[in-house]
């Protein structure tokens, strides 16, 4: 487990998502392993509003060519998620709509899970099976780089990356 922490504004998001290849770096390159499949899961990313929850998990399940397995259906069992499964998304909550995230993330079968702020919105409950579900895949399935501006005393890290970049001047 892999932590980037830093202030709102530092790169945690941007260095997330080159790593994703979502976006291109400006300088320099990052390289990832053909080998190696990725997934970025985060607030930021938008759902189809009118889909319900088990529709956007058909959908995934249909992009990637990989059926919900036993991990991903206790994952939903202990999220407490199937009383959503029938409900479009747009009437979500923002911590329903981060455990749908979380659980679509998962349908690439990542060897590398990139989590920007996987905690935002959940309560207390869906926190501890989510740093659960962490300390499982670490051991178990792959790495886990994991973006935070808050840094918590409990959780267990293998390395630790303060980001402290501020951009000045940005309308100049």
């Amino acid at each position: 487990l892999y932590v980037l922490v830093g202030p709102n504004g530092s790169g945690k998001s941007t260095l997330m998502k080159i790593i994703s290849g979502i976006i291109d770096p400006t300088i320099g390159n990052v390289i990832v392993s053909d080998s190696v499949t990725v997934s970025y899961v985060s607030d930021d990313i938008k759902l189809y509003e009118y889909l319900t929850g088990q529709e956007h998990i058909n959908f995934f399940e249909y992009m990637n060519g990989f059926k919900m397995n036993n991990q991903i259906k206790k994952l939903i069992i202990d999220l407490n998620f199937e009383p959503f499964l029938d409900i479009v998304t747009k009437n979500y909550s923002k911590g329903t709509l981060q455990k749908l995230r979380f659980i679509l993330g998962l349908f690439t079968n990542p060897k590398l899970l990139l989590l920007d702020e996987p905690l935002d919105g959940l309560d207390p409950n869906s926190i501890k099976v989510v740093r659960d579900f962490i300390d499982y895949f670490v051991k178990k399935e792959g790495s886990v780089i994991y973006a935070t501006h808050i840094m918590n005393n409990d959780l267990q890290f293998d390395e630790l990356l303060t980001l402290n970049f501020y951009r000045e001047n940005l309308d100049q």
